[in-house]
């Protein structure tokens, strides 16, 4: 009997599938910009310096178009779209309910500077476009940027 119930308790500890596990698209959009914004706070460039970890958070086609010289010659930094970002804003990143069609996913993305400061740059919105791959959400696009070769 209690061998029985030993049983019972490692499976139920056991999650069922590794999709039970994975991480819904706004967790997955959240979690990257959080990091990625701390990284340029750092002085870092996580595009160049940290490629395994884009490619935790990043699709195979934007990962190729990111490291192409078509990325090169974009002029702006392509996840938060503009050339310049507010340092705050890695401590105020939030994300709306994803939108779900099939294996696509659409999250606005909202960073928000710190209370008080007056940068300029303000409170930005992004739409995030993810697909699954490999069983994850990875982002795909951003504020519905298409892709040059």
């Amino acid at each position: 009997m209690k061998l029985c119930l030993l049983v019972l308790l490692f499976f139920a500890l056991i999650p069922g599938s590794a999709a039970a596990q994975a991480k819904r698209p706004d967790e997955v959009a959240k979690e990257f910009y959080k990091w990625y914004l701390a990284e340029l706070n750092l002085d870092r460039h996580p595009i160049s310096q940290s490629k395994t970890r884009m490619r935790e958070y990043i699709s195979a086609r934007l990962n190729r178009w990111i490291n192409s010289p078509a990325y090169s010659e974009y002029g702006a930094d392509y996840f938060i779209d503009a050339q310049d970002w507010e340092r705050t804003w890695a401590d105020g990143v939030s994300a709306r309910p994803p939108v779900i069609k099939g294996s696509v996913a659409t999250v606005r993305i909202q960073l928000e500077p710190a209370k008080g400061v007056f940068s300029g740059f303000g409170r930005r919105v992004l739409p995030i476009k993810l697909v699954r791959e490999g069983g994850s959400w990875k982002i795909d696009s951003v504020n519905n940027r298409q892709l040059t070769k």
